[in-house]
C-alpha cells in the first residue's frame, strides 16, 4: 500500500472515530436530559397529585366542621332530631360518601343509613378507633381501614365536637377506600402511583 493510501486510510479511520465519539457523547447528553426531564415532570406531577388529594381530604374535614357548627346543643348534649338527621343526610349527599354519623359520649351513634340511632350498636363498647380518638379530643382523625357493613373496605374521618373544652360528641363520615383511588385516577393516567399518610399508611394505589 502506498504512503498516500495509508495516509487516506488513517484519516478515514480518525474521522470515523471522531464521529463515533461525538455520537456517543450526543446520545448520552440527550439521554441524560430526557431522564432529567422525566424525573422533573414526575416530581412535579406527584407534588400536584399530593396537593390535590390533600385538598380533597381537607374538604372532608371542612364539611364536618361546618356540620359541627350547625348542630344544636342543649345542656351540654347534641340534639338529635329531624333537623339534625336532615343535616347529616344533606352532607352525605353533597360529599358523596357512604355515611355521616354522630357518636355520643355513651357510645350511642346516629347515622344517615338508619335515619336515627344505629340499633344494637355501641361505639364505646366496641372500642371503635374513630370513637376512641374522637372522644380523646384529637382534632382530626383518619382511621385505619375496616370492613364496613356494606362489604366495602372503609375508613372513617372524624372530628370532636367540644363545648367549654369538653368533648360532647364525635362527628364523622365514612367513605370507601376506593373513593381516594378513583379520585387519583381522575388526576392522572399513570400507573404505579401511591398515596400515603404521614405515618406511611397507604391510602390509595394505582
Amino acid at each position: 500500500m502506498s504512503a498516500r493510501n495509508k495516509l487516506m486510510l488513517s484519516i478515514g479511520i480518525l474521522i470515523a472515530l471522531i464521529i463515533t465519539v461525538l455520537s456517543v457523547l450526543a446520545y448520552r447528553q440527550i439521554n441524560d436530559s430526557s431522564t432529567r426531564d422525566y424525573r422533573n415532570n414526575l416530581s412535579n406531577e406527584s407534588f400536584l397529585i399530593a396537593k390535590a388529594v390533600e385538598g380533597k381530604v381537607e374538604s372532608y374535614f371542612v364539611s364536618l366542621e361546618s356540620l359541627s357548627a350547625a348542630l344544636a346543643v342543649e345542656q351540654g348534649r347534641v340534639v338529635i332530631d329531624d333537623r339534625a338527621i336532615e343535616l347529616l343526610v344533606n352532607n352525605k349527599e353533597r360529599m358523596k360518601v357512604l355515611n355521616f354519623f354522630v357518636g355520643m359520649p355513651d357510645g350511642t351513634t346516629y347515622d344517615v343509613s338508619n335515619k336515627g340511632e344505629i340499633p344494637q350498636f355501641n361505639a364505646k363498647q366496641k372500642q371503635r378507633e374513630w370513637f376512641i380518638k374522637g372522644m380523646s379530643g384529637t382534632d382530626r382523625t383518619v382511621t385505619n381501614p375496616f370492613m364496613g357493613t356494606t362489604g366495602d373496605l372503609t375508613m372513617a374521618i372524624v372530628i370532636p365536637l367540644k363545648q367549654h373544652g369538653q368533648v360532647i360528641a364525635v362527628i364523622g363520615m365514612s367513605l370507601k377506600m376506593s373513593d381516594i383511588t378513583d379520585y387519583v385516577n381522575e388526576l392522572s393516567s399513570k400507573s404505579n402511583l401511591f398515596v400515603a399518610r404521614e405515618d406511611g399508611f397507604l391510602m390509595a394505589a394505582r
